[in-house]
């Protein structure tokens, strides 16, 4: 059913993805992750096709949970809230084995950046003064030290608005941003997560939803990455 705007127009209904294949969707792109991390932390990205398979993960994170939080009722139920205080818990615990492994502070982990997306999609769909500033201040400091810099704030605010209302502006702006990632990583493999996550709403998936165990499961792998890596060094400072 298309919804007809003031000025007499019509949009396209919001993007519908099944339930189960949002969670397959969650726990590929988790597998690709880790992946990524073994194949970064302990291998030295010399393993073939693992680095490019792990450009995917952000996308396919920043879709699955912009498409939660762009849901009709996601505002009532208290949605946002909810997952901005996992998001901030579990990003919290996994700081030190993050920084750890990479080396140093910056940037935070990628949960720093969904808990930007997060609260500045919140402060949007509030649609008032107080949502605006904390939409601002989401962009402006989750931009500035959340994984991905601001280009992964905006994939994440561009995935929202095209699962609110898949328009072509929508659809090009999420393109755009995505894309935008390559300034970081120096390609554009993340581009090739957007046929997938295009293509999910003709899936239907069962899979059943953990969600404690997918928070969880982000800060415990990469502390086992860390051990793995380091315990040869720490085990004799320890005897």
């Amino acid at each position: 059913m298309q919804v007809a705007h003031r000025s007499g127009t019509a949009s396209p209904p919001p993007v519908a993805v099944a339930d189960g294949t949002l969670e397959a969707l969650k726990w590929a792109a988790l597998g690709l992750m880790l992946l990524d991390h073994v194949n970064t932390f302990l291998y030295n990205r010399t393993l073939p096709g693992a680095y490019q398979a792990g450009r995917w993960v952000a996308p396919v994170f920043a879709f699955v949970l912009a498409y939660n939080l762009a849901r009709p009722d996601a505002l009532q139920r208290g949605a946002h809230l909810r997952v901005m205080r996992r998001l901030a818990l579990f990003g919290l615990l996994a700081t030190p084995a993050h920084w750890l492994l990479v080396g140093n502070w910056w940037p935070l982990n990628i949960l720093a950046t969904l808990l930007a997306g997060a609260a500045a999609v919140y402060g949007l769909d509030r649609r008032d003064a107080a949502g605006l500033a904390v939409a601002g201040v989401a962009i402006g400091v989750g931009g500035l030290l959340g994984d991905y810099l601001y280009p992964g704030v905006a994939m994440f605010i561009a995935a929202w608005a095209y699962c609110r209302e898949p328009t072509g502006r929508h659809f090009a702006a999420w393109v755009l941003f995505t894309a935008s990632l390559a300034l970081l990583n120096g390609n554009f493999w993340a581009l090739s997560a957007l046929p997938v996550l295009i293509l999910a709403p003709q899936v239907d998936l069962r899979v059943p939803r953990l969600r404690r165990v997918f928070y969880a499961m982000y800060p415990l792998h990469l502390y086992a990455i860390w051990l793995a890596r380091d315990w040869p060094r720490i085990a004799p400072g320890l005897a």
